[in-house]
């Protein structure tokens, strides 16, 4: 969940400030479907500068044509199994710059009868997006899935390429044996902050069924977008394939004790930080450590976090830990995947 540059203008928090004092405490999803896709003012719907080298992170088609040209290879082995179908659809959701557009369209011109047949729609919330992707790539459809009607069944493949991990969220944690919901309401001083109420029937329904904070004082996050979301894309398909390059875990392990605080991050020049609700655009508090040591066994985190005094504090593409006895100066990170040796070099 990325976060505002502090050079940003801040309506989003006033629209949430808003709808708070109006409504009452929001649900965490509502509060960062806002963040996100505000219409004017979200992340994601107010440009497309944010992603990129430049900008707070990076996709797999910023760095060059290999992900892309894969993943042709794989389409064109489908369009094969599927007979060659007239035409092969090919719709992309969460489509963003078209710079994977591009790098397919480009792959598939080699095989010239592949490349008549394949017919790209492209499907993203955001305006900005939906206009650099019109001109990356200009063969394709541009479609905001909103507004627009969903495409009729059809043959080929649906693509996804880390579109469920940004899929709006409910966040839970367990207080005396109880399920609870985590909001967001207003502080004293009018400011979004969190706040603890009963769950929503269907947040507590998931919860049990998935075993979501099941430890007392755990934090999850509940994705009931992400159910609707694949039945959608789903629908799209008469006969075909669906190709979603994610981040996940099995519910028993993305639930486990290794995980008191949840998976949720916010995302800041490509460091991350948990300050989603106080810092409204804006950088987490916390002192960047001198020293960072990568812990791959989650027992030896447990210990740690057992049998010492520690604070915690989100980034580097992981969980850190911050050991009071080193003064902050060292940080111990877990939970990390291929991203965390990046954190050496920052």
């Amino acid at each position: 969940m990325p976060h505002h540059s502090q050079t940003d203008s801040l309506e989003p928090a006033a629209s949430i400030r808003e709808e708070i004092r109006k409504q009452g405490p929001m649900t965490f999803a509502r509060y960062m479907d806002l963040c996100l896709y505000h219409p004017e003012h979200g992340y994601y719907t107010s440009g497309a500068g944010r992603i990129g080298k430049e900008g707070d992170f990076f996709t797999a088609s910023d760095v060059g044509t290999c992900f892309g040209r894969c993943v042709t290879r794989v389409l064109q082995e489908m369009d094969q199994a599927l007979g060659n179908p007239e035409p092969f659809r090919l719709l992309e959701f969460g489509g963003g710059r078209g710079l994977l557009a591009r790098d397919i369209l480009d792959a598939a011109a080699a095989d010239e009868d592949f490349a008549r047949r394949l017919q790209y729609t492209l499907a993203d919330r955001s305006a900005g997006m939906r206009e650099q992707a019109a001109g990356e790539a200009a063969e394709a459809r541009i479609v905001d899935p909103v507004k627009e009607p969903d495409e009729p069944a059809g043959h080929g493949c649906v693509l996804a390429v880390e579109l469920f991990d940004a899929l709006p969220v409910h966040r839970v944690v367990r207080r005396e044996g109880r399920l609870r919901e985590i909001r967001v309401g207003l502080d004293t001083a009018g400011e979004p902050a969190a706040v603890e109420v009963d769950p929503l029937p269907e947040v507590e329904a998931y919860a049990a069924k998935y075993g979501a904070a099941a430890l007392e004082g755990q934090e999850a996050e509940v994705c009931l977008a992400a159910e609707e979301q694949f039945r959608r894309m789903a629908a799209t398909l008469r006969s075909g394939f669906m190709i979603l390059v994610d981040y996940g875990h099995p519910a028993a392990r993305l639930y486990d004790a290794s995980r008191p605080g949840g998976t949720l991050l916010a995302y800041h020049r490509h460091s991350t930080n948990d300050e989603f609700v106080r810092r409204i655009g804006k950088w987490p508090s916390h002192p960047v450590p001198e020293a960072v040591i990568f812990c791959y066994q989650a027992s030896l985190l447990d210990h740690i976090r057992e049998h010492h005094d520690v604070t915690r504090g989100d980034g580097y593409f992981a969980k850190m830990m911050l050991p009071a006895a080193a003064g902050g100066r060292v940080g111990v990170v877990g939970g990390h995947g291929i991203g965390a040796p990046f954190a050496a070099t920052y």
